[in-house]
């Protein structure tokens, strides 16, 4: 049995990986999004810090994850608070070979 995908047939495994992609691939984005709204709320936060943050925030869903649990956990951070924990945590934290 094949499904259809856009132009193409796949088989059902197939499938399955490309749905698992996408629902995988979608709560990356939106946690991307969440830590870039928290960023942009941090009082003294300027562009070239939310988009260098948002940089290694994308190299490894750990790093998202722990980035948001700080910035959750901490509303009254500055700048300076946030780059300070991304560099004490950046060799507990490894990049992704396979990051989307």
């Amino acid at each position: 049995m094949k499904y259809k995908y856009g132009t193409y047939f796949i088989y059902p495994k197939e499938y399955a990986k490309i749905i698992s992609e996408i629902n995988t691939n979608g709560g990356r984005i939106h946690m991307l999004n969440e830590i870039k709204e928290l960023l942009i709320q941090i009082h003294d936060s300027y562009y070239d810090f939310v988009e260098g943050v948002m940089m290694l925030a994308r190299k490894s869903k750990h790093r998202q994850i722990d980035l948001l649990d700080y910035l959750k956990n901490h509303p009254d951070a500055s700048s300076s608070d946030v780059l300070e924990y991304l560099y004490d945590h950046r060799d507990s934290i490894k990049s992704e070979p396979d990051r989307a």
